[in-house]
């Protein structure tokens, strides 16, 4: 008993000692001149503190990791004691300026990041998160363009170029591209892999560069080829990739831990038990009695769609954790018979047809909610990868929604008339008492 009041008495003390710290750096940082600016002269300031002159090129400080070497002179050392981006040192000053430092995401909106391969893209825009993605503003990077990479390496170009169609706020993109065959003509740049992804990435843009290497003789037919598509696509309004593209993209990247989210383990894409693997779990895991205990139903599928059984659906939101921008409020449980339990559910994890009839359900109740013009764009995009049974039923949800949208539109400019016509006429009765009046 002794022991256990010492314990708690050392406990309420260390709080004490805790809120007397933060009591004291409250004061201090009322004094403080920076902390006491206005935010937008504030973000100035941070804007050119953690904005780099060259490019930031990150490479994994391991193999599967989710942290990142920020310049090739660290990543070839090795050694994470050379000078740290000042964004990391801004951002342990203290709790206000970690706040208006990180969560305005200026580190990325400031910064070049550079790529020497597709793989490396891939790499690290999944690795972060959605809102930090959606933050960057201009990516360098280099498309080998040949024979060899064609069949080595285009799925890796197709994945590449569909994550930075997912940057939403990107605006400016420097190409390297470097022929790896003298047989390669400027002509054969539309065959390449990755070529219809590229001109979706392309739209929207503020600027396109082209930069070839300079042992290429003649380098004016190979700009001529491929710039000018590039800036007619950019005048284009920008539309985000299809739920399995971005799947496919995340499910091949060189991670344990992926940034929509920070996903939990049972989220991980790649991660699967194969029979093998669980009978031995199951010799590890069986009581005395022979008997297994109840299976774990893991609340995603290997694709990323919610697995667990959906009771309602019943709110929206929109969300920069989001890369399509659009999360519900979803009750589901394991099994039908169990409790549910309420969270927020991404869009695309309402990819199957069963959680899209209850997102269209959703909003035939709530036709002012946010987000359906969101998810019907994300429908009209995955209309095209799916198979036929699936198609025709997406079809069918994607004019349902479609039709309600417009219904509710309709509603809108009906009221919107009304409250013009009322205008008017309250307008026309004032005009006539005030000629009465002067009469």
């Amino acid at each position: 008993m002794a022991k256990s009041t010492r314990k708690n008495t050392k406990n309420i003390n260390a709080d004490k000692t805790t809120a007397q710290i933060r009591n004291v750096a409250t004061e201090i940082n009322k004094t403080s001149g920076l902390l006491n600016l206005p935010m937008e002269v504030k973000q100035r300031i941070y804007g050119y503190a953690v904005t780099h002159s060259d490019p930031i090129m990150p490479s994994q400080i391991k193999p599967r990791s989710n942290k990142f070497y920020w310049s090739q002179l660290q990543s070839d050392s090795g050694s994470q004691c050379l000078v740290p981006l000042a964004v990391v040192e801004l951002s342990r000053t203290c709790h206000q300026i970690y706040d208006e430092v990180v969560t305005s995401h200026i580190f990325y909106k400031s910064n070049v990041f550079s790529f020497r391969y597709p793989e490396h893209v891939i790499t690290y825009l999944v690795a972060i998160t959605p809102s930090r993605l959606s933050a960057i503003r201009s990516i360098q990077c280099v498309l080998p363009f040949g024979t060899t990479r064609f069949h080595d390496g285009g799925p890796d170009v197709v994945r590449a170029f569909t994550l930075l169609n997912a940057c939403k706020g990107l605006q400016d993109l420097q190409l390297d591209i470097f022929p790896e065959t003298i047989s390669n003509k400027p002509s054969d740049f539309q065959k390449m892999a990755g070529y219809k992804e590229l001109l979706e990435a392309a739209r929207g843009l503020r600027s396109i560069s082209l930069t070839l290497p300079p042992n290429l003789v003649d380098q004016k037919p190979w700009k001529d080829a491929i710039l000018p598509v590039l800036q007619e696509e950019s005048r284009l309004e920008r539309n985000l990739p299809s739920v399995k593209s971005l799947r496919d993209a995340q499910r091949t990247a060189k991670l344990d831990i992926i940034g929509e989210g920070r996903l939990g383990e049972d989220r991980q894409p790649g991660i699967v038990a194969t029979r093998t693997r669980q009978q031995k779990r199951n010799f590890e895991m069986v009581d005395p009695d022979g008997i297994l205990p109840p299976r774990v139903v893991p609340k995603y599928s290997l694709s990323g769609d919610l697995a667990w059984h959906i009771f309602q659906i019943s709110s929206s939101r929109q969300s920069e954790e989001s890369i399509y921008g659009v999360q519900f409020l979803v009750k589901s449980a394991p099994t039908y018979n169990d409790p549910g339990q309420e969270c927020w559910e991404d869009v695309s994890a309402l990819d199957t047809c069963v959680a899209r009839g209850l997102v269209l359900e959703f909003y035939r109740k709530n036709p002012e909610a946010d987000g359906a013009r969101h998810v019907l764009h994300i429908w009209k995009l995955d209309v095209h990868n799916e198979d036929d049974k699936d198609r025709r039923k997406l079809n069918s949800f994607t004019k349902a929604l479609e039709t309600r949208i417009k219904r509710q539109d309709e509603i809108k400019q009906r009221i919107a008339d009304a409250m013009a016509r009322e205008k008017t006429k309250a307008k026309g009765k004032k005009a006539k008492r005030g000629s009465a009046s002067n009469h």
